[in-house]
């Protein structure tokens, strides 16, 4: 999971799988955002491969706690297999989702400056 801050917005690139079993250290990355001046966090998701049920109780109680402090969350161009998770769970009503396309202004805010 790669983090990338600006100003108070944040991007995280979720990757590979997120399992009970790997569930840990993203759970710690995702809470550190909470209460660090962040108002929008995006979570990029084109690297994943797929998300359990723990990685999706996960992601809803961080939403949870994002909008306790003020928080938005949006997730930014899930694969299609994730896609379809996403739906079938009904969660795409939960999080604003954007697409590869939408994506592009969104990642183009954090790439370094030339």
């Amino acid at each position: 999971m790669q983090v990338q801050r600006k100003e108070d917005k944040v991007l995280v690139a979720l990757e590979g799988r997120i399992i009970y079993e790997n569930l840990t250290g993203t759970q710690v990355e995702l809470d550190r955002l909470i209460g660090a001046g962040i108002r929008e966090v995006f979570l990029k998701m084109d690297g994943l491969i797929f998300l359990d049920s723990s990685a999706l109780a996960m992601l809803l109680r961080f939403n949870i706690s994002a909008k306790n402090n003020g928080m938005t969350i949006t997730m930014v161009a899930p694969p299609p297999p994730i896609r379809a998770v996403l739906n079938c769970t009904r969660l795409d009503h939960i999080f604003p989702i954007l697409t590869e396309k939408e994506a592009e202004s969104v990642t183009s805010q954090f790439a370094p400056a030339p």
